[in-house]
């Protein structure tokens, strides 16, 4: 069986989510597809302007919802917890905030 891919392969106009940090609080922001290669996607911003995402870890980051979204985000710092040895008690902290977005 086929390993599953790290990152989602999204179509062109397909909304897709990423969870942003700002002063210690998580938001779910929406991007729209652009245009989608193997280890590279253009999206536009809420702003409107597009940008250009490269590599598996940063292509990593976007959900197909909002709730999948946050599960990788959630990942991402145990993730960093198990490799790095980061501060198990600020990650803890940032996964509570995560939760709240759940609801």
């Amino acid at each position: 069986m086929p390993r599953k891919s790290a990152f989602i392969r999204p179509r062109r106009g397909q909304t897709i989510f990423r969870v942003e940090w700002k002063k210690d609080q998580p938001t779910v922001v929406p991007y729209v597809v652009e245009t989608f290669a193997s280890s590279s996607l253009a999206v536009r911003n809420p702003a409107g302007k597009e940008q250009v995402i490269m590599g598996v870890d940063a292509l990593a980051q976007f959900g197909s919802s909002q709730e999948d979204a946050l599960s990788r985000d959630f990942v991402r710092i145990a993730t960093s917890v198990v490799k790095t040895g980061s501060d198990s008690k600020k990650a803890l902290s940032a996964v509570g905030k995560l939760a709240a977005l759940l609801k």
